[in-house]
């Protein structure tokens, strides 16, 4: 399986974001309902990650309304050879697929 890239900026990915959270927000409230302890923000999304960063606090804001369980992102381990993205303070835990490890952001030194 091949690698999608999403190279969104100024409108685009702020319809991007819009219809992302369309979609995501019935799970939400399902795994809301459901009691379900973590929710992956995204994963891999590279190109993304520094796009609109307000887009991902609103996003990010929005689940919390719904959801009141862990938030959290996968990263890419190459997202860390770049400054991490603010909005990684919004959520509780990164996860680094590679490894399949959960890290806590303050190992990464990102802070709440």
């Amino acid at each position: 399986m091949g690698r999608l890239y999403l190279f969104y900026s100024g409108w685009q990915a702020e319809a991007w974001f819009a219809s992302y959270w369309q979609r995501l927000r019935p799970d939400v409230r399902t795994l809301e309902q459901e009691h379900v302890e973590m929710l992956s923000r995204g994963n891999e999304y590279d190109r993304l990650e520094d796009e609109s960063p307000e887009q991902w606090d609103q996003r990010i804001q929005k689940i919390r309304t719904i959801f009141s369980e862990q938030v959290i992102y996968s990263m890419n381990w190459a997202s860390f050879a770049k400054p991490l993205p603010s909005w990684l303070r919004k959520l509780d835990t990164g996860i680094t697929p590679a490894l399949c490890s959960i890290t806590p952001l303050r190992a990464v030194g990102i802070t709440g």
